[in-house]
């Protein structure tokens, strides 16, 4: 009782703190007592703080972990129980046959990335792993078998796992021992006497939420000196010659995707398109083009401002994992992840711990996509400071463009050398190989909607091969 009393004043505790967020992911072997020890800390805890994530089927090649866990990630000062989780995952293709050594060494450095994402943007992983050697195993099966109430526990896995104990348990020790790192570790727990393993759990819960509620508030974010250094982001080469771009016509290279987006081979595959630049640089006008080509079905343009203050609960790119398209589906990010490199670097937003770790976030997370089957096409549009001067007093004449301009614009304008370094920096940190960048000058607008929707066109082209 007085464990119990504990926990409860911890979970309190943390939702009072906001400090952190506490996902436990239970993992196990089957009929180790997983279930029954996570069925008794759940009714001892508050329901209300409290979210329960059940294990689903994988169908396919395994995927990284932010594709189908962003959902079962909880808030600050809340907890999350997830089963088998994306252990599971590496596990089901594993068997399967779906990974090769150098696939299996891919998806466990996956693992551990998105791990140590959770860690640095406040989500505490507590990994409790139910053990039970194969004659208690045997015990159970046997007695759930014979127990007409009870028989429905028993599973064709079940059975398949004890009677290839030794080489299952293997693929889980190599598994555990290589996703076993510092700030998240596994606990064993026998599950052999079911009260000792809810005891175990129990107490390794309470030193978790311990730790969570003892984590010190950050530093307050400072905004940066202002910089007059000027780089090159306006002198970089665009993905296209501009001479092409002169003799093609928006309308031709529209047609040409939307043949390539109702392909049957991009069913299988899916679309990221970020647009990034100064405020004016032309980002709306591009999306409006690709999305003319479009089965408005099948895409979803996705505008990307000052997160919420709920939005500030979870993980830094949290927002972002829910917002990647499926199989056969395109996403138009105005505005992105690079958002923490950029906007809220040069505007002070975040601390410089923050941002200068958000570059290797972002190229995991970046490959990680782009293993999982995303094809990802990130375009700057580097516009020239007379050009968006230029753009921002039509707007302020124009009552039908009015709304595009607030003082935020202005106050961004004023940092124009700040917001340059910045994105030369992100450009330079984040070229991952199958997401690279592509600079287009941005000052001619027939120009930039030719080129981007060209580089959409050529790159479809070369993922998806002949018609």
């Amino acid at each position: 009782m007085r464990l119990r009393e504990q926990l409860l004043d911890a979970q309190f505790q943390l939702d009072r703190s906001r400090r952190q967020g506490l996902l436990l992911l239970a993992t196990g072997l089957p009929l180790a007592g997983r279930t029954e020890a996570i069925r008794h800390l759940v009714q001892w805890l508050n329901p209300k703080l409290l979210t329960i994530h059940a294990p689903v089927a994988a169908p396919g090649p395994w995927r990284p972990p932010c594709f189908r866990f962003a959902d079962c990630v909880p808030a600050r000062g809340r907890i999350a129980v997830l089963y088998d989780g994306w252990y599971d995952d590496v596990l089901v293709a594993d068997r399967a046959g779906l990974l090769t050594a150098a696939g299996r060494r891919t998806a466990l450095a996956s693992v551990r990335a998105f791990e140590a994402q959770l860690g640095h943007a406040g989500v505490r992983l507590l990994k409790l792993h139910f053990t039970a050697d194969r004659d208690t195993l045997k015990r159970r099966l046997r007695r759930y078998a014979d127990d007409p109430l009870q028989a429905w526990r028993v599973t064709a896995p079940d059975v398949h796992f004890v009677k290839h104990y030794r080489r299952e348990c293997s693929r889980w020790q190599a598994l555990l021992a290589a996703t076993d790192v510092a700030h998240a570790h596994h606990l064993h727990i026998d599950g052999g006497e079911p009260r000792r393993a809810l005891g175990a759990a129990a107490r390794g819960l309470l030193a978790a939420l311990g730790r969570a509620i003892a984590e010190p508030a950050p530093p307050p974010a400072r905004r940066p000196a202002p910089t007059r250094r000027r780089l090159a982001v306006d002198s970089l080469p665009g993905p296209v010659a501009r001479a092409r771009a002169a003799r093609t016509s928006v309308e031709a290279l529209q047609a040409e995707l939307a043949m390539q987006s109702r392909r049957r081979a991009f069913q299988e595959r899916s679309l990221a398109i970020v647009l990034e630049g100064m405020d004016g640089a032309g980002k709306s006008t591009a999306v409006r083009r690709i999305a003319e080509a479009l089965d408005p079905r099948q895409y979803a343009v996705v505008p990307v401002g000052v997160p919420t203050d709920e939005e500030r609960r979870y993980p830094y790119l949290h927002r972002f994992w829910t917002q990647l398209p499926g199989p056969g589906r395109i996403a138009i990010f105005d505005r992105s992840w690079y958002g923490r490199v950029l906007v809220e670097r040069v505007e002070g937003f975040c601390r410089p711990a923050e941002w200068r770790r958000a570059y290797a976030e972002i190229r995991d997370f970046e490959a990680d996509i782009v293993a999982g089957g995303v094809i990802v096409l990130k375009f700057w549009l580097a516009v020239g400071r007379d050009e968006q001067l230029r753009r921002f007093h039509e707007r302020a004449a124009n009552p039908a463009k009015r709304f595009k301009l607030d003082t935020s614009d202005w106050q961004a304008r004023r940092r124009w050398w700040d917001y340059q370094q910045a994105a030369d920096q992100a450009i330079e940190a984040t070229g991952v190989a199958g997401a690279p960048w592509m600079p287009v000058p941005a000052d001619d607008k027939h120009y930039l909607r030719c080129a981007v929707l060209d580089a959409v066109c050529v790159r479809l082209r070369a993922e998806l091969g002949p018609p």
